[in-house]
């Protein structure tokens, strides 16, 4: 049970919740941009994917299913109803710009199965920034080579157009290709009645007709208000006395980690002072590309902060939120070697692409926002 008590700082973790999730510090949170309009326009029955056992329980006729959204949470929820749809239900699934899914039988494969000759998630991720020349035509060309050598897949065979590095067994790709029709890089518009049938409207102009009902499944990122820790980036020492890490090194929990075991081994915030850290140079728009930017983001600050870490954290067995951890230690130790040999060149392209944080610094809103 969580008392009150006094303290020096207070650690922000939160992910897409960000400060929404801490009571009290909602006020530190930067005003959000609008967000995209609704996925249902009131001519059909809309349901989050939380509540979609309950709506195909409820069903009472012939259904067709329209998922919105072609990241993971619309692959789950597409698996979802290829399992437990009735007999007559149909699915349709609108990708919006089509995503690029790591294959999980390549990057991470099961314990135990890994070859020391296999390359980790992490030097695949290094290769893809390395490559990159800070366009969306160098990442659209990196990520769909990527799928042709079998790193990435994508669903339905469709060009890549971005990812959020969601992952994929080849067993899930199959099943969703298995279980829906997609239409890929093209976004949902509405749905209208036309006497007996009703349309699904495409931003394309196109449409799917149907004598079916139809629930529209929203299943689009919860990061679409581009406020959260992802895409929002400031130096750790924020000037109202807490602590925010956000994703600077990663994923939530990985850069919590990490920024957690400097401070218990300096004992003190301000060594935080003394590295150079780097974040996007302004929040993202609503659907722009910015995952090549975070991972240069990530790479440059996990090169940061190795030099104040000891050994250990990377490659200890207690550090069970690592990607690697269950590759053999040589292969491990070869990647720490491999981001070591890079540092330079990944800290040119932060200087290029990026922002020096510093303490208690705001990151700027978009250009004309």
């Amino acid at each position: 049970m969580a008392r009150r008590a006094a303290y020096d700082y207070v650690v922000v973790g939160g992910g897409f919740a960000g400060l929404n999730a801490v009571s009290g510090l909602q006020k530190f949170r930067p005003a959000a941009p609008a967000h995209l309009d609704g996925v249902s326009d009131g001519s059909a029955e809309e349901v989050e994917c939380a509540a979609l056992p309950d709506a195909v329980a409820a069903r009472g006729e012939e259904t067709l299913y329209v998922v919105v959204g072609g990241g993971k949470t619309g692959a789950d929820a597409v698996c979802f109803l290829g399992e437990h749809r009735r007999r007559g239900d149909d699915v349709l699934l609108v990708t919006g710009s089509s995503k690029g899914f790591f294959v999980r039988d390549e990057v991470f494969p099961d314990q135990g199965s890994q070859s020391v000759f296999q390359p980790m998630i992490t030097e695949v991720m290094l290769d893809m920034i390395a490559a990159w020349d800070g366009t969306d035509a160098s990442e659209r060309d990196i990520l769909n080579d990527m799928v042709a050598r079998g790193t990435l897949c994508s669903l339905g065979g469709s060009e890549v157009a971005n990812t959020g590095l969601g992952v994929l067994s080849r067993a899930e790709q199959a099943a969703v290709e298995a279980t829906a029709e997609i239409v890929a890089n093209d976004h949902y518009v509405g749905v209208s009645a036309r006497g007996a049938t009703t349309e699904v409207r495409l931003a394309s102009g196109g449409a799917v007709v149907t004598r079916k009902r139809v629930v529209v499944v929203n299943a689009r990122s919860s990061g679409s208000d581009r406020v959260h820790a992802y895409n929002s980036d400031v130096h750790p020492l924020r000037p109202e006395g807490h602590l925010d890490f956000g994703a600077l090194a990663g994923f939530t929990g990985h850069t919590n980690y990490l920024f957690s075991a400097v401070l218990a081994k300096h004992g003190s915030p301000r060594v935080l002072e003394g590295l150079a850290l780097y974040g996007r140079r302004t929040r993202a728009r609503p659907r722009e590309n910015f995952v090549f930017a975070y991972l240069v983001k990530v790479y440059a600050n996990i090169t940061a902060l190795m030099p104040a870490l000891e050994m250990k954290h990377y490659l200890s067995s207690d550090y069970s939120i690592n990607a690697t951890r269950w590759y053999p230690t040589a292969r491990r130790l070869y990647g720490v070697y491999r981001l070591l040999q890079s540092r330079d060149a990944v800290a040119a392209m932060a200087d290029a692409h990026l922002r020096r944080l510093e303490p208690g610094d705001a990151q700027p809103p978009p250009e004309g926002a």
